[in-house]
């Protein structure tokens, strides 16, 4: 049941019964427990939300030969002291943070029964499949949090959610240009110490905060024939990168993706750039120098170059469609130029606010 034993601090061991009927183990059923280990009943199907969440003593969890456990839900291990997991390869589901804060966990046993739903690769990384039927294993659900050197198979599509989080050892990061990559998730590298990172072409997009925090992430390489349509919020919130280039199919920068890059001066935009939206707070406290505007971007939203504080020039390309400059777009920045078209719509209030060098 749910909250069956939250908080019960001084809980460490749980037995079951022999041929135990269990088949659910509810939300946050032992949160904050001091629970040491535990193995889980053949007949549990399913591990709900925070299930172990703020576990601190926990160090081992497995499951029964002939597991029948189908999915582990959002935030089943979050923020738990877990440094080992053995699980069922029938298993179908991992959700979105079902690793969330899982700093020691190093050793993955994936039990082999009669469906092989997920597989622990060269005894890195935790794969699973798009499509129970089929035979390829491209999701990458886990990396073992000590790992050193990410090699990342060709075959893998999708890097699922906090895959990478808090993968403090991480430097260095390898994916083939035959990579069929398209999808890195929420968190899936953030509070890494990977150095640099390069985009294989058929990447897509990205979700929020998946580079966050990385304070070591320097370098962000952009393939040439780079797919990349969308950073979605925070992507590089807080990380350390110097420069980066938008690929000409990138459409939209969504809120705070570099916000307090404290590093990053300049942002390559190339003159086919198809660059529409850049939402609020976008370079947010960043150290830009200078910012083109593509021609297909309509608005510069609400502080979007906010504390820039080495931000000089804005400058416009041809044929620009640039209609609404927002509210405290260039606040507190010390902006010398700027470039407004003639057909411009809206200058919204305080969109220049604390812009004391602007003539």
């Amino acid at each position: 049941k749910d909250y069956a034993f939250a908080e019960c601090n001084q809980l460490s061991m749980v037995h079951f019964q022999p041929n135990s009927e269990l088949n659910t183990i509810g939300k946050y059923a032992f949160e904050k427990t001091g629970l040491k280990t535990i193995t889980i009943p053949r007949h549990v199907k399913q591990i709900c939300d925070s299930a172990f969440w703020l576990c601190s003593e926990l160090e081992k969890v497995e499951f029964e030969q002939n597991s029948e456990l189908q999915k582990i839900e959002n935030d089943a291990f979050l923020s738990s002291s877990i440094k080992s997991l053995t699980i069922p390869s029938s298993m179908v589901e991992l959700q979105e943070g079902w690793c969330q804060c899982t700093q020691q966990l190093v050793n993955i046993n994936v039990i082999k029964n009669e469906k092989e739903n997920i597989m622990y690769y060269n005894d890195i990384f935790l794969l699973g499949k798009s499509y129970p039927e089929s035979d390829v294993f491209d999701i990458l659900y886990f990396a073992r949090r000590d790992i050193k050197t990410a090699n990342i198979p060709p075959f893998i599509k999708i890097i699922s959610s906090f895959a990478f989080e808090w993968c403090t050892q991480l430097k260095t990061i390898h994916i083939p240009d035959d990579s069929q990559l398209f999808y890195i998730g929420t968190y899936a590298f953030a509070h890494s110490t990977i150095e640099s990172f390069s985009f294989p072409p058929h990447l897509t997009s990205m979700g929020s905060c998946s580079f966050a925090f990385c304070n070591k992430l320097h370098t962000i390489d952009m393939h040439p024939n780079s797919e990349l349509k969308i950073i979605e919020e925070k992507a590089f919130y807080n990380s350390s990168i110097h420069n980066f280039t938008i690929s000409p199919h990138l459409t939209t920068i969504c809120e705070n993706a570099f916000t307090c890059c404290m590093n990053l001066k300049h942002i390559e935009i190339p003159k086919d750039s198809q660059l529409n939206t850049i939402k609020k707070e976008g370079f947010f406290h960043s150290q830009i120098e200078d910012f083109t505007i593509p021609p297909g971007l309509t608005e510069i939203n609400d502080r979007t170059f906010g504390s820039c504080f080495n931000l000089k020039k804005i400058s416009l390309m041809p044929n620009t469609k640039l209609q609404t400059i927002g509210q405290f777009s260039f606040r507190s920045s010390p902006i010398e130029s700027i470039e407004i078209p003639s057909n411009i719509m809206q200058l919204k209030e305080g969109w220049c606010w604390g812009a004391v060098n602007l003539r």
